[in-house]
């Protein structure tokens, strides 16, 4: 089926798609088994959010639209958050095994673990053996799978080194990376950054920053046209970020105020009725 959608990855780690394909093995063949495990990913990104009734509003009609989509990044997406939760609580075993998870549900989890790790280690100063430990058997049966399936990248194809430093890519894949943070969700991480601006510079924000720039560097090495590349993409991979920055900038970071209250509900309405828009298409293409 990958090989013959445009700009798809046939090398895509299996642990999504399996427990799909499991719920379908168990339920029979109907669309509910989807339906039902995405639900539950959402359900669980806003039970992280517990604490805060707006920022759960906030996050939450940001992850819908995705949720209902049924990509694997939400589920991505749930997995650095369940590992930022845990890094808070300093559960290092469970740090370790939900950035695993990420590790088997797409090739964007090597990378959030990668600067996971490597963020934790520079910020405190040493190695997190025991969520290394945990991590250790994800990292072996995502490298079992790579050597099982041997499918070839297509990122990392001949002349990626050249278009790495062909400085002409460079201000569209920044231009075209701002806009998009400022745009992802009708204004979503502007909104907190305006009103969250002296949040501490953790482990998870301090990785949110290097992932952002490691998918900067994918952008300048694709071999597909830059900006459909990025226009088809980007949102998906902030997504990715999302539900930790709100979880950091509000969660961890200071108390609510009035004006966040305001627009937020604000925010809420704009995005509730761009997702209706979405989802419910008008009554002549149903009938």
């Amino acid at each position: 089926l990958f090989s013959i959608l445009p700009d798809s990855h046939n090398d895509y780690p299996p642990l999504w798609y399996l427990s799909i394909s499991t719920g379908y093995r168990i339920a029979g063949d109907t669309p509910l088994v989807p339906v039902v495990l995405h639900g539950a990913v959402l359900a669980l990104v806003l039970w992280c959010f517990r604490r805060s009734v707006t920022t759960m509003l906030i996050v939450g009609m940001v992850c819908i639209e995705y949720a209902v989509m049924q990509f694997a990044d939400l589920p991505l997406a749930l997995t650095f958050l369940l590992a930022t939760v845990a890094y808070h609580q300093g559960r290092e075993d469970l740090t370790g095994a939900a950035l695993g998870a990420g590790l088997l549900i797409k090739n964007e989890g090597l990378i959030i673990a990668l600067d996971f790790v490597s963020m934790w280690m520079v910020r405190e100063r040493r190695i997190p053996r025991t969520a290394l430990t945990s991590l250790v058997g994800f990292v072996v049966a995502l490298w079992i799978f790579r050597n099982l399936m041997r499918f070839p990248s297509d990122l990392f194809t001949p002349g990626a080194l050249s278009r790495l430093t062909d400085v002409s890519r460079w201000p569209v894949v920044a231009g075209g990376m701002l806009a998009g943070v400022i745009t992802f969700g009708l204004g979503a991480f502007p909104l907190l950054a305006l009103f969250r601006p002296r949040v501490k510079l953790s482990v998870p924000l301090l990785t949110c920053v290097g992932v952002l720039a490691a998918y900067g560097v994918i952008y300048l090495i694709t071999p597909h046209d830059l900006g459909r590349h990025i226009q088809s993409s980007l949102d998906r991979l902030l997504l990715h970020l999302w539900p930790v920055v709100g979880y950091e900038g509000v969660i961890i970071g200071a108390n609510c105020n009035f004006t966040y209250e305001i627009l937020t509900l604000w925010f809420v309405i704009m995005r509730g009725e761009a997702v209706v828009r979405f989802e419910c298409p008008p009554l002549d293409d149903v009938c």
